[in-house]
Parts: structure tokens; sequence; C-alpha cells
């Protein structure tokens, strides 16, 4: 009973410490006039500058083409538990470079906690 007990409160803060840092998507938008992609996020934190960067997993073959794009953060010690909202910006050019066909592709953006929108980019 008392390893069973461990196990599980090893499990919860486990848990409880890659939640702190979680990244949600909230909103994201192509802004043609800086050329980027602006993607609203909102994670726990405030006492360290969070590292984010954003991959593109895989896109489908259908017309129109969809691909998916995590957003990751990679800062790995924040103490402070504040609700931060931030907006990162990619660089448009260089993250739709990694995508064929462009004009006929929707971009789906996901983050932490089921959390996802879609960015239309036809």
């Amino acid at each position: 009973m008392k390893q069973a007990l461990t196990i599980t409160l090893s499990a919860l803060v486990l848990s409880f410490s890659t939640l702190a840092h979680a990244a949600v998507v909230e909103d994201a938008r192509l802004n043609i006039e800086n050329q980027t992609i602006e993607i609203d996020v909102t994670y726990s934190g405030g006492c360290e500058k969070h590292d984010f960067e954003v991959k593109i997993r895989n896109c489908t073959r259908a017309t129109p083409m969809t691909c998916i794009a995590e957003v990751i953060d990679h800062t790995s010690v924040d103490k402070c538990r504040q609700i931060v909202q931030e907006t990162i910006e990619v660089p448009a050019f260089d993250f739709l470079g990694q995508v064929k066909q462009v004009n006929m592709a929707d971009m789906v953006i996901v983050g932490d906690k089921d959390s996802a929108v879609r960015l239309p980019l036809r």
C-alpha cells in the first residue's frame, strides 16, 4: 500500500511540473505586413523568459492541405505561477517554406492542454 501511494504522489508531482510551463494556444493570425505568423499563448510563470519553438509535425496530402504545427515551451524552470499572456512571432517565410503548395494549406497550431487553433493560409 505504501509503495502504491508513493507512485501515485510521484505521478501527481510529475503532472503538476509538466503543466506548470504548459503553453496554451489561444489564437493565431498571419501578419502580411510583418510577414510573420503571430500566435497568442497563455502559460504559468513570470520570473523567467520563456523560450518557444514552433515545429511542423505533419501535413496531409488531401486538398486543401492541412499542416499540424506544435508550440513547444523549452523553459525548464520558472518558479512563478502568474498567468502570462504573450504573442510569439514566427517568420512566415521560414516557417511556411517547409510546406509545399502554401496557397492551398491551412495550419492547425496546437499547444498544451488540448488547445488548438486553425489558421487559414489561402
